[in-house]
C-alpha cells in the first residue's frame, strides 16, 4: 500500500500571497502525475474510503458510497479535493 501526504498544506497562507517554491511546484506535479496513472487504485482520500475516482486536472474527485454499475455513466463524483493537499492511499 503507498501512502501520499498532503504537500505544503502547512504553507497555504504564504503559497497564495508569495507563491510556492519551485521544489514544491516539482513535488506537487510528480504528486499529480502518480495519481492519475494510478487513480484506480485510490483507496482513500483524507482517510475517508473513496469509490468511482477520476482526475481532473489537479483535483481528485470521487463518491463516498459505492454506485451500481449500471449507474456508473450517470454519477458525477460528489466530492473532490485539490490532490496537492490530499491525503492518498492506495
Amino acid at each position: 500500500m503507498k501512502d501520499l501526504k498532503a504537500i505544503g498544506i502547512e504553507n497555504q497562507i504564504n503559497d497564495a500571497l508569495f507563491g510556492p517554491s519551485d521544489n514544491q511546484i516539482k513535488l506537487v506535479k510528480q504528486k499529480i502525475d502518480f495519481v492519475k496513472r494510478n487513480a484506480s487504485k485510490v483507496i482513500k482520500v483524507n482517510g475517508d474510503k473513496v469509490y468511482d475516482v477520476i482526475i481532473d486536472e489537479d483535483n481528485i474527485r470521487y463518491n463516498l458510497l459505492k454506485c451500481p454499475a449500471e449507474f456508473i455513466q450517470f454519477m458525477k463524483q460528489k466530492y473532490y479535493y485539490p490532490i496537492q493537499y490530499a491525503h492518498i492511499e492506495f
